[in-house]
């Protein structure tokens, strides 16, 4: 797992990506554990992404094709945990119904990479798609991409009204910082 936190006016947005092994439930939980955590401690105007290989589908009937019919459709509590927080599948959003694949095997093809976008970003996706990666890298998935804009979560306040307000910006001046910063 890495996270990034990016800072915008008025804004912070947590990025996780994360890679879920197929078959280790103890570091499955181990990441759900960190994900809950991480957005538990979060601050009032931070928004979070999560993205990455989750390893598991959230839709049988749109996100895999199977030769075989043993394979497995269990539900990821990561998936039902975002879910029930409120955050929207960015690729299922903008495309509702479309039989598309991030990941292809043998016999089976399947969307296992996606990207999850908190509730009050999701009126900010604009785009989602996924990008054949075959010419591009030598992996076995697709690439997925979202366009989100925050727009919607920033506020323009002059200098006066920060003021009148009591509103204050944090200034981050990195080429001042040092190690101990």
């Amino acid at each position: 797992m890495i996270s990034a936190k990016f800072y915008f006016k008025q804004v912070e947005i947590t990025i996780v990506v994360i890679y879920i092994p197929p078959n280790d439930r103890n570091m499955t939980r181990k990441l759900q554990q960190l994900i809950v955590a991480m957005y538990m401690e979060r601050s009032v105007n931070s928004q979070f992404i999560v993205m990455g290989d989750f390893n598991h589908i959230v839709n049988s009937r749109l996100d895999k094709i199977s030769s075989s019919s043993s394979c497995s459709n269990r539900t990821l509590p990561l998936h039902r945990w975002l879910t029930n927080q409120g955050f929207g599948d960015t690729y299922r959003i903008c495309n509702p119904d479309i039989r598309e694949y991030t990941w292809v095997g043998h016999d089976v093809q399947s969307r296992i990479d996606q990207i999850w976008v908190s509730e009050e970003l999701q009126p900010g996706i604009e785009q989602a798609e996924i990008v054949d990666a075959e010419f591009i890298t030598s992996s076995d998935h697709n690439i997925v991409c979202a366009v989100v804009s925050i727009k919607h979560l920033i506020k323009s306040y002059s200098i006066a009204k920060m003021k009148k307000r009591n509103l204050s910006r944090t200034i981050y001046l990195y080429d001042e910082a040092t190690k101990e910063n």
